[in-house]
């Protein structure tokens, strides 16, 4: 970056990227009914590449642990966004959060993972007898957040599994927009 992010000339903005759908076959008929859609945009830079990682909502959340990659395309007349694929991403489903360790050359990534994509499980049964609502009833497993793991990858799409951060018993207690910060030797998470 080479202009000064205070300055409103030195901001060029893209247009925005169609959700291109998903295929049949990636979701049962039941929930056909449900959108889609990603949003919650991360932006990495890879090998002098930029990247935007988001969530991906297919029905909902009823299919879960895949995000949407888009390349970004950077000419002096235009700055553009394209669909480049989607990808596996344990906890892609929800806000994830993406950050680069110029250290050890890795990022970093903290996301939400659900135990129960399809609700098989009323883990919300106990929620909606207290007059609870649900955004997503159909398909509400997805927005599990009680599970807050750690991760990390080499090229921002490829992720390993570093650990359980934190984890509370009931779905209605939850780790959400949770931010990794490197601070020296340190990783901080604030959620």
């Amino acid at each position: 970056m080479s202009g000064d992010p205070l300055n409103p000339s030195a901001w060029r903005i893209s247009e925005p990227v169609a959700f291109p759908g998903i295929p049949d076959m990636m979701a049962l008929p039941e929930l056909a009914n449900l959108g889609n859609q990603y949003l919650e945009p991360n932006v990495i830079e890879v090998a002098g590449k930029l990247r935007v990682m988001c969530a991906v909502k297919f029905r909902r959340q009823a299919v879960t642990s895949i995000n949407t990659m888009l390349r970004a395309v950077d000419s002096p007349e235009k700055l553009g966004l394209e669909f480049g694929m989607y990808h596996a991403m344990p906890g892609g489903q929800l806000k994830f959060c993406i950050i680069r360790d110029e250290v050890s050359k890795m990022f970093w990534a903290t996301a939400n993972l659900p135990v129960d994509s399809l609700g098989v499980f009323d883990w919300w049964k106990g929620f909606k007898e207290k007059g609870g609502k649900l955004v997503a009833e159909q398909a509400p497993g997805g927005n599990d957040r009680r599970f807050l793991m750690l991760q990390y990858s080499m090229d921002g799409l490829n992720w390993f599994p570093a650990g359980c951060i934190a984890q509370v018993p009931k779905v209605t207690q939850f780790f959400m927009y949770a931010r990794p910060v490197v601070d020296g030797g340190d990783l901080a998470i604030i959620a």
